[in-house]
């Protein structure tokens, strides 16, 4: 007897919860869907594995993230420069500041 080629139902609804990472075209749906680029749909599969649910909800934490921090670009902006800037000025200033003590002679 042959065998049938055609999928059955239930491997058709399995391959649907599955999202295979190497295919651009189902990376293209999922980015699409929830509106990320395709490199990270390709780093959550990797991350989290193949379950679509599984990568929908890190991908809409991560769209969660950027929208915070596009929200509030002051602050962060002033956390990015003011580290280094203080960091460097307290370096440069340091050595200009040390001077050798001349003691008198007694």
């Amino acid at each position: 007897m042959a065998r049938s080629t055609k999928k059955s139902r239930s491997s058709r609804s399995r391959d649907r919860r599955l999202v295979a990472g190497r295919q651009k075209h189902e990376v293209r749906y999922a980015a699409k869907k929830a509106s990320a680029k395709g490199k990270t749909v390709k780093k959550a599969v990797k991350r989290v594995g193949h379950s679509r649910k599984k990568i929908e909800a890190v991908l809409k934490t991560v769209k969660k993230a950027v929208k915070r921090v596009a929200q509030s670009p002051k602050k962060v902006v002033q956390a990015l420069t003011s580290t280094p800037a203080t960091a460097s000025a307290a370096t440069e200033s340091a050595p200009s500041e040390t001077k050798p003590t001349v003691r008198a002679p007694d």
